[in-house]
């Protein structure tokens, strides 16, 4: 958000931090798709610093209102630990809710790995 750089849309100069401004003010009213995109962008680091933590409070303010890519983004996250604790539970909690409540066909696939190497514990 310090960052000055500008950037050029449509021959409207803009700042880096007013980007993200708008970004966010969409986001906080619910906008799910702005979410999902605000979360990449902390993710990253597009025109704002990187942060695990923003992205993962934007990917899950998506995923609860039922928006396949923020629960895919989400469970990722839980995957690798970015932003939150690692836990297989939770993975496959939002893989599941993409992949079968959404149809997201890499949610399908990474479901179905995560069975295939077991990590996915036997009482789920």
């Amino acid at each position: 958000m310090g960052n000055s750089k500008q950037l050029t849309t449509g021959g409207v100069k803009q700042t880096n931090w007013e980007t993200e401004k708008w970004y966010r003010a969409a986001a906080e009213q619910g906008d799910v798709i702005t979410q999902t995109n605000l979360g990449n962008v902390y993710l990253n680091a597009r025109a704002v610093k990187r942060s695990e933590e923003k992205a993962v409070k934007w990917y899950r303010a998506a995923a609860a209102q039922g928006h396949k890519e923020a629960q895919y983004n989400l469970g990722h996250m839980y995957l690798e630990g970015q932003g939150v604790e690692q836990s297989n539970e939770e993975v496959v909690k939002w893989y599941r809710a993409a992949a079968t409540k959404q149809g997201y066909a890499i949610a399908q696939y990474d479901l179905n790995n995560m069975y295939f190497m077991n990590k996915v514990l036997s009482n789920r």
